[in-house]
């Protein structure tokens, strides 16, 4: 701690020779935790030490010297401390990304013991600036699992931050975090499938815009979908239609569509 007089008005520079030692009580409403003299050094500085008992009471305590109040006015807090059950490392497969793209990484969890933590549940989220991205993923057998995120799409270059949470059965949580490069886009890509819902093997009909940055359309940019051999080319609107022949399995289904 450091020691200054204060005469109601300003607080005064230390003068040599003023205390040669302070009475610090630490204490809060349960009673006194410990009390002891501390030497003040000639810049007015003390400091001070004390084994903390196995029953000493959580909360907060106050420190006293030579029975002042000090600030902050709640310097210590006593918590119960456990080392978290899970150790999670998160990487991805490459740095960088276009926007617009799918992004994989991997994320592995193990117990302090060094073993692997097969089965656990784990958090994915891209960084907060982006709109609301998660999902979640599992450990296999060696407490390792897969996540894919999507890239955001970008007028400007910028760094894009993973975070992977794996919480324990009482609900500590432990996390590690990764970056990756997502690269500034040509234009922006607004899609929506024709209809929402389909039967399945049935062929959806993708609504494909490509607009600047400027939002101004995109004229004659060339729109594909995955696993369709043809192209088609936006108009005047910048916009294109591009059909899919149908979804193979029942439930939500990605479909990527790339435009050039």
């Amino acid at each position: 701690g450091i020691i200054r007089r204060f005469n109601g008005i300003r607080v005064a520079s230390h003068e040599a020779g003023w205390k040669d030692q302070v009475t610090v009580e630490v204490k809060n409403d349960s009673g006194m935790l410990w009390k002891g003299d501390c030497a003040v050094s000639a810049a007015g500085t003390f400091s001070g030490e004390f084994p903390l008992s196995a029953s000493a009471g959580l909360g907060q305590y106050m420190v006293l010297v030579d029975e002042c109040q000090t600030s902050p006015d709640n310097p210590l807090k006593i918590e119960h401390f456990r080392l978290p059950t899970f150790r999670v490392s998160c990487s991805m497969d490459q740095w960088n990304h276009v926007g617009g793209t799918m992004a994989r990484g991997r994320v592995e969890v193990r117990y302090f013991s060094g073993e692997p933590a097969g089965g656990a549940e784990v958090e994915v989220s891209l960084d907060k600036r982006e709109p609301a991205v998660q999902t979640f993923v599992t450990t296999d057998a060696q407490g390792v699992a897969t996540f894919e995120v999507p890239v955001p799409a970008v007028s400007q270059d910028r760094e894009c931050w993973v975070l992977a949470t794996a919480m324990d059965a009482s609900g500590e949580s432990t996390s590690d975090s990764v970056s990756f490069h997502s690269r500034a886009a040509p234009f922006q890509l607004n899609l929506r499938a024709e209809p929402e819902t389909v039967f399945e093997k049935s062929p959806v009909r993708i609504r494909v815009k490509a607009a600047g940055w400027d939002g101004k359309p995109v004229i004659g940019a060339t729109v594909s979908v995955g696993g369709v051999a043809r192209a088609e080319v936006t108009n005047d609107e910048g916009v294109a239609f591009v059909t899919h022949s149908g979804i193979a399995a029942t439930g939500s289904q990605r479909l990527n569509v790339t435009a050039t």
